[in-house]
């Protein structure tokens, strides 16, 4: 066997923005690729599991015209300063500091025009396709079909690989993933990256490591600033990374950071509540604004139960699902206007003893039962009936638990009779536990603060505060209720919409901080858990780079190159995976 390794490992570099160049220079910004291989154990009969990652992405750029491409914003509303309605814009590349702003009608037809490569494209046309003829079954399968690397970085007009453009090639010559030749200050590109675990779970790093730099000529606007014609540039490129949706934007502006609670007594209906949380002058107050008694009302006609009732959000935020301990039905409470619907469940098999809901990144409604420790699926909530799809039998006691986060293909499933968080593989119910929440509170509902995206956040039995807590179960505050509701007695909490998650690959933001970090890996997470990837889903990660319009003659004629990848390992016997730093 191969020592010091667990066996199965793969790592694939997608290969760097290389030799961006500026001003009057000629140069690209590019990738070059390589991938390492362990997928036998060696020297003996066995033969092992497979542990695979294919990828596949698409690019913007938003000076297409370099190509022979039309004006991406011929006909668009399109701002270089920041109109006075904001909420009708998204800015780009990022959110918190935009070099321009596109309203939202237009950001997809924004988005087309912009699209320059992509993998796969049968079409030729940039963007990336999924559906057609030229599939096996007329799908793309990301582990049958998704790209290898190297191989793949060929340009593919015949088949349904990479786009063949301009772009990716040029007199024969195949170019790098992201490729830009005179790129100026205010030009900016994004590239999202999709990647899929393929047999076996796995641990994800995000890799990458610098190749080359060099300050090129001199000329003279740029002797006069920078005589010494420092190879500076990858200290001037700013970047931003997140986990995207698919869109190819970063839509971090969008999420309020809500949270929605219910509380109720005995067997009484639950009451649902808005919560805001807010530190003002060092005090924390957890705003309570009360917005409708489920099941208690005139819409009710067929009086279903809804007492001790658990909740769940859509991912956008515009809908809360309640249901109540006895499942009888599916409450619906339109965020907007207030709107309240009800609707029975159809099962095959008698829903009680419902104690949390969750829905996943797809929208399907997930509800757990503590009766049979089972997981049922609802594939559409919305629907007029509304009828359970799908369950799986969980292999740990769900009494007292609650959803708490979902990610691509998996929820985080907390439960108070051990006081552990789980992850619950949505494909095959697979449960793996991932941490110990021992708070020493009891806890009634669960969420994630933040939109999705800070600490965890719970209502307390019979309490007049929501705790904030780490993974280590540390309270770090204590928000006193204030509003219409100041005494909780039991219930759930949900987080409302779900915001794109930034995360820091270097401590400044520059893409030269970007690669020190890189060298040794960034391991991907949700939650800061070192999260073992579930096979079988698509993943997304966005990366955006821009030059600030600030930047003057001192990067004129700077290149530079790097490698960015994807490495992944064996989560299996894994507890404290080595990551790429020592492949």
């Amino acid at each position: 066997m191969t020592s010091g390794k667990y066996g199965l490992s793969r790592r694939k570099l997608l290969g760097g923005l290389g030799a961006i160049g500026v001003a009057s220079t000629g140069a690209g910004l590019g990738t070059s690729a390589y991938f390492s291989d362990e997928e036998s154990f060696e020297d003996n009969s066995l033969e092992a599991g497979q542990l695979d990652l294919n990828v596949d992405w698409e690019e913007h750029y938003n000076y297409p015209q370099l190509y022979g491409f039309d004006n991406p914003t011929e006909g668009l509303d399109v701002r270089r300063s920041e109109p006075g309605d904001d909420e009708d814009y998204v800015g780009l590349p990022n959110p918190t500091d935009p070099l321009l702003w596109i309203h939202k009608d237009d950001l997809g037809d924004y988005m087309t025009n912009t699209a320059i490569e992509a993998f796969p494209d049968p079409n030729d046309d940039g963007r990336q396709e999924i559906v057609g003829d030229a599939f096996e079954h007329d799908v793309f399968d990301p582990c049958r079909d998704g790209a290898d690397l190297p191989e793949d970085l060929e340009p593919d007009s015949n088949g349904i690989g990479r786009t063949d453009n301009a772009d990716t090639n040029s007199d024969g010559e195949r170019h790098p993933l992201v490729h830009l030749d005179d790129v100026k200050p205010g030009d900016f590109g994004e590239l999202t990256l999709s990647y899929h675990i393929c047999d076996n779970p796995g641990y994800v790093w995000l890799t990458g490591e610098l190749v080359d730099e060099d300050g090129g000529t001199l000329t003279e606007p740029e002797e006069a600033v920078d005589s010494d014609n420092t190879a500076n540039l990858a200290d001037y490129v700013q970047t931003v990374w997140w986990y995207d949706d698919g869109d190819n934007v970063f839509n971090r502006t969008d999420c309020e950071g809500v949270l929605y609670m219910t509380n109720h007594s005995a067997n009484d209906p639950s009451t649902l509540y808005k919560v805001e949380l807010a530190v003002d002058n060092g005090i924390a107050t957890a705003t309570t604004d009360k917005l409708v008694d489920l099941g208690d009302n005139d819409k009710n006609a067929d009086d279903l139960d809804f007492a001790k009732t658990h909740i769940a959000a859509s991912t956008d935020g515009a809908t809360i699902y309640a249901v109540a301990e006895s499942g009888e039905g599916l409450a619906r409470y339109d965020t907007d206007n207030g709107d309240l619907e009800y609707v029975p469940i159809d099962s095959d098999e008698a829903l009680n003893k419902i104690t949390q809901a969750a829905v996943d990144t797809d929208g399907r409604l997930w509800i757990g039962s503590h009766n049979d420790d089972t997981l049922f699926e609802i594939a559409d909530p919305d629907a007029d009936t509304v009828e359970v799809t799908d369950q799986f039998d969980l292999d740990i006691d769900i009494e007292g638990a609650d959803n708490v986060f979902a990610s691509s293909g998996q929820l985080y499933l907390y439960t108070n009779a051990d006081n552990a968080l789980y992850t619950v593989n949505l494909l095959t119910g697979d449960v793996i536990e991932v941490a110990e929440l021992e708070t020493g509170e009891d806890l009634t509902g669960l969420a994630i603060s933040e939109s999705g995206r800070g600490n965890f956040v719970a209502s307390v039995t019979e309490n007049t505060e929501i705790i904030e807590f780490d993974l280590d179960g540390t309270v770090q505050e204590r928000y006193e209720f204030d509003g219409d509701l100041t005494d909780h007695t039991y219930g759930d909490l949900t987080t409302g919409a779900l915001c794109e998650q930034e995360f820091t690959v270097g401590d400044g933001g520059t893409l030269g901080d970007d690669l020190d970090a890189l060298e040794d890996g960034v391991q991907l997470d949700d939650l800061g858990i070192k999260e073992c990837f579930q096979p079988g889903f698509t993943r997304y990660i966005g990366f955006a780079w821009w030059i600030p319009r600030d930047v003057e003659n001192e990067i004129q004629g700077d290149s530079l190159s790097f490698d960015v990848g994807f490495y992944t390992e064996q989560c299996r016997h894994n507890d404290d995976p080595s990551g790429p730093s020592s492949d």
